[in-house]
């Protein structure tokens, strides 16, 4: 199989292997960051150097990826500019979206896809893990760059993005643990502002961190106010 796409890796981040359900609260933001991330390092959109991170479509020409064309079409038709924060929710609640991203690597034999009645009225569709080894492969990749002391530009760049994104939406301390995860921050850090991404793709890791860390700090306050 050719190599993945950012939001394909981290959607395999979220899922659980065996039972193929989202494993994270935040899950769709990381997916939803992995996409536009993805977008902006293909150069199809722009961010524009402002303080609001507002972002546009530069290149609006069809990707064949499901996901990646959705979230293009989406951001061309709207009214106006908006925030790369703003799409990263919006995107995130888009119906479909991991049946989309889940989509290529069930035809590449990665992902297995089931889907069944809930209740004889609504359809669930879940995506267990057919071949581990992707996945495998990935967090050993993500193992090194994090805990293994090289310069961060011994790692490669998508990775840098993946560990960045999947730290804002806390899935690396679900993988590896919450107190070793803590230890390496500034190495996290570094990754994420590692020269080699380019100005345009270091700011669009600023901005899908932020709009991780917004929801999640949202929600959470949500969660305490409600009691729970």
């Amino acid at each position: 199989m050719g190599a993945m796409k950012l939001h394909e890796e981290l959607l395999l981040l979220v899922l659980h292997e065996e039972k193929g359900t989202a494993k994270g609260t935040y899950a769709n933001l990381a997916v939803a960051a992995g996409v536009l991330g993805e977008l902006v390092t293909e150069g199809r959109l722009e961010i524009a150097d402002d303080k609001k991170g507002t972002v546009t479509v530069a290149d609006p020409s069809p990707t064949g990826e499901g996901a990646m064309d959705a979230a293009l079409d989406a951001i061309a038709s709207a009214r106006k500019p908006r925030p790369l924060k703003v799409w990263v929710e919006r995107i995130a609640k888009q119906r479909g979206l991991r049946d989309q991203v889940a989509a290529p690597l069930v035809a590449q034999g990665v992902l297995h896809q089931e889907s069944k009645k809930v209740l004889g009225l609504f359809s669930r569709t879940r995506y267990p893990e057919a071949d581990p080894g992707p996945e495998q492969e990935l967090v050993e990749r993500i193992r090194k760059a994090v805990f293994d002391d090289g310069p961060s530009r011994d790692v490669d760049e998508q990775t840098c993005v993946v560990v960045a994104i999947a730290s804002s939406a806390e899935l690396l301390p679900r993988i590896f643990g919450r107190k070793e995860v803590a230890r390496r921050k500034d190495r996290i850090a570094a990754l994420a502002a590692d020269e080699r991404l380019g100005e345009a793709t270091r700011k669009a890791v600023q901005e899908l961190q932020a709009a991780i860390v917004l929801a999640v700090t949202a929600a959470a306050a949500s969660s305490a106010a409600s009691g729970n």
